[in-house]
């Protein structure tokens, strides 16, 4: 008998007390053969602030196309670069200074 702190480590011990043996060492001898994959940071407000301010060039600009290559970088595909200047746009963070290009206030 075991106590877990919530449901999902219960259900992992149930799903590996019900996998055969022999499957179980087959994932485990395949999984310690390929890397894992890199994932990405947890997308959080702030952290979209910092790729945001990642993404101004020296002159303080900042553009879609800025934005959209650091969070490609960050492996964050949502919120879209488009998106996240729109709402800081009507936030009152940027103001748009010419097409294509924003700056912070």
């Amino acid at each position: 008998m075991s106590e877990f702190a919530d449901s999902k480590d219960l259900a992992i011990a149930v799903s590996n007390a019900n996998m055969p043996k022999e499957l179980a060492e087959e994932i485990a001898s395949k999984s310690l053969k390929s890397p894992l994959p890199r994932m990405p940071e947890e997308v959080t407000p702030s952290s979209l602030i910092k790729i945001m301010k990642e993404a101004t060039d020296d002159e303080g600009f900042l553009s879609i196309e800025s934005l959209q290559s650091s969070l490609h970088n960050s492996d964050i595909y949502s919120p879209t670069s488009e998106y996240l200047i729109g709402q800081a746009e009507s936030e009152g963070v940027i103001i748009r200074t010419k097409m294509g290009t924003w700056e912070w206030v």
